[in-house]
């Protein structure tokens, strides 16, 4: 299985609904209907329910999201500033 992100990387995470979380770090890694999904350290889901893989970003691309973040992780990730 390939994975994009690895255990440590840091990650926006925006749900199913769109509803951006702020930055989360991965905290393991594992594979739900033969696709990479990932454990997240404070996600808003139980640590033992891991996340699709197309929820995380590495770069905020929602201006809602931002506001949830840091000023050093704006800085670093968010499109809009």
């Amino acid at each position: 299985m390939n994975y994009k992100y690895n255990i440590g990387d840091k990650v926006i995470y925006t749900n199913s609904y769109g509803v951006c979380w702020g930055e989360k770090t991965i905290i393991g890694l594992d594979t739900r209907n033969n696709k990479p999904t990932y454990f997240l350290r404070d996600s808003g889901n139980p640590e033992w329910f891991s996340v699709r893989e197309e929820l995380l970003s590495t770069k905020c691309e929602n201006a809602g999201c931002c506001v949830k973040l840091s000023t050093e992780t704006i800085k670093r990730t968010c499109k809009f500033f």
